[in-house]
């Protein structure tokens, strides 16, 4: 087949849009059709209900000169006075003067009971001939139940005198008596009678012949609508098959495949070869399908790039792991060069130093001591910050080593409120050690005593009254030390600040400098590190802190890489 003969994608919109345009015309007309079938279907309904109303209106007028010849009667053969005081009430409801019983056209008058009781709640009041005038009856109709109506009236006349007569003497007399049975009984009664009903039944042939005509025509006319209203219904279903049709060829497939392409595609599945047929040819699925192309070249170029860039990646963490194991044994090495080139002077230092204080303490003069005890002061601290950085990258490299025994906790912490007496004297503290029984530990002695001096000396730098308390006690399994003074407490700004290297609060809380800001940040390594436990703390300002360590309470353990288990 030629490229000429594939329908350009312009026509096939064109196509799509110009049956959507028939399509929404068709609809609209189509609704104004089916409204206008449901007014003739209502038609139908309306001249049946006309015809009902009209046939019940004359039927009334015949009832009401029934029940009124039935009334006159009982009363003229029982002189009961209830017939008389009936037919009073039926000329006041024919006339309007007396509400009408509500559904008055069906039978009324012979469910009312000897007790006058009325089987029906009342309406409002309307006159039979007004009800009739509003009938929409013709002029002829209207004539024969007008005439009928006054021919009715005219006979009440005759039935007033017979219940006269009844009335006249009492107890009636015989005479009276066979004259009102004459008016009532009689041949001239049975022509006024027939005077009322010849015309309403020449009323019933004339409104019959028009009613029927009103519903005849509107059947008609519903069922002609009723065929309009198919044949637009199918012309409507044919629209929208060729409109479906023009769509089909804009999408070049059903809209499920379609969708199911694009679901794919979604999920970044872009393996299946879209086929596409001929006529097909610059439809949506042609398009979709030379994306889909597209999308499956970058796929495969970025499937590509993944894996180079796996591959870079392991080329970098190689190079990276053996920079960081030639870093660590540059560090290592250099530690252990500072280790003894720095140490070993700086012991020398403060044992001189030490040694000329004593032995010459009496030739030298207060100035000469201060300096002297200056000096060996600040190599005790210089030792002490060397040895903190060294610990710190020991432990960092995880080669510090660790010296586990089983040792006296109360004893240990005894050893260290001991050695801090004097300072916690000259700064005015007392201290208290809450331990309610003996906890024999096994770990590293040396590190669980360094990061409770830390703690210990943390406290006694940030008090400057009160009492230091160490609390010892058994949780379970873990073993809790704390250690809490009465000092200025600190900041919640500041709390993100603690456990940090290098990190010193003495100028933010305005106390005195000492330190390089390692001890709290050696103490967590010691105890998260190499005991596997954890450490917290808490304070409130002008209150004091708590600082604590939990360890596990073991009976063994062993030894694993320098770290406890």
């Amino acid at each position: 087949m030629r490229e000429d003969n594939v329908t350009h994608p312009n026509q096939n919109f064109a196509r799509f849009f110009y049956s959507i345009k028939v399509t929404f015309t068709l609809f609209l007309l189509f609704t104004l059709l089916f409204g206008f079938y449901v007014y003739t279907e209502k038609q139908i309904d309306r001249a049946h209900e006309l015809r009902l109303q009209s046939f019940r209106l004359a039927d009334e007028l015949r009832q009401s000169s029934d029940d009124l010849t039935r009334m006159v009667r009982e009363y003229v053969v029982t002189g009961n006075p209830l017939y008389k005081q009936h037919y009073l009430e039926i000329l006041d409801i024919r006339d309007g003067r007396k509400a009408r019983p509500l559904n008055y056209h069906n039978v009324y008058w012979d469910l009312v009971l000897s007790d006058n009781v009325r089987p029906r709640p009342n309406g409002k009041e309307a006159p039979l001939i007004e009800l009739m005038r509003q009938a929409d009856f013709t002029k002829e109709e209207f004539f024969k139940l007008a005439q009928a109506k006054i021919n009715s009236d005219q006979l009440t006349k005759t039935e007033f005198r017979a219940m006269a007569l009844i009335e006249s003497t009492h107890p009636t007399s015989d005479k009276n008596y066979r004259k009102a049975l004459e008016l009532v009984f009689g041949a001239s009664y049975s022509r006024a009678k027939a005077d009322i009903m010849v015309p309403i039944g020449e009323f019933y042939e004339l409104m019959d012949t028009r009613t029927l005509e009103k519903v005849v025509t509107a059947e008609n006319t519903a069922t002609l609508m009723r065929i309009i209203v198919i044949v637009f219904g199918l012309l409507l279903i044919f629209i929208l098959l060729y409109a479906s049709r023009a769509l089909d060829n804009i999408l070049g497939c059903s809209v499920d495949r379609l969708y199911g392409y694009i679901a794919r595609f979604g999920k970044g599945d872009f393996s299946e070869v879209i086929e596409v047929h001929h006529e097909g040819k610059n439809s949506i699925l042609d398009w979709l399908s030379q994306m889909q192309t597209n999308l499956a070249k970058i796929d495969t170029q970025r499937n590509q790039a993944e894996e180079e860039l796996k591959q870079y990646q392991n080329q970098l963490e190689q190079l990276v792991e053996e920079r960081t194991l030639a870093s660590l044994v540059a560090k290592n090495a250099f530690i252990a060069s500072m280790n003894h080139e720095l140490r070993t002077p700086l012991n020398a230092i403060i044992g001189f130093s030490g040694v000329l204080k004593k032995e010459m303490a009496g030739t030298l003069n207060e100035k000469q001591k201060e300096y002297l005890s200056r000096i060996h002061k600040a190599g005790k601290r210089l030792l002490s910050m060397i040895s903190d950085v060294i610990d710190i990258s020991e432990l960092e490299s995880g080669n510090i080593p660790v010296i586990a025994e089983q040792f006296s906790l109360r004893t240990l912490l005894e050893e260290v409120l001991e050695e801090e007496a004097v300072r916690m004297v000259k700064r005015g503290l007392q201290s208290r050690l809450e331990m309610e029984e003996e906890y024999p530990i096994y770990t590293d002695r040396r590190r669980l005593k360094q990061s409770i001096e830390n703690y210990l000396s943390n406290a006694i730098k940030f008090s400057e009254k009160g009492i230091i308390t160490i609390r010892a006690r058994q949780l379970n399994d873990w073993l809790e030390v704390e250690i809490s003074d009465e000092g200025i407490g600190i900041d919640n700004q500041y709390f993100d600040k603690l456990f940090q290297p290098f990190e010193r609060l003495e100028s933010r809380l305005k106390v005195p400098a000492g330190g390089a800001g390692l001890g709290l940040y050696l103490t967590k390594k010691i105890v998260t590190d190499l005991m596997k436990g954890e450490v917290y703390f808490r304070s409130e300002v002008e209150k004091g802190s708590t600082f604590g360590l939990r360890i596990p309470r073991r009976k063994k353990i062993t030894i694993d890489g320098g770290a406890v288990k």
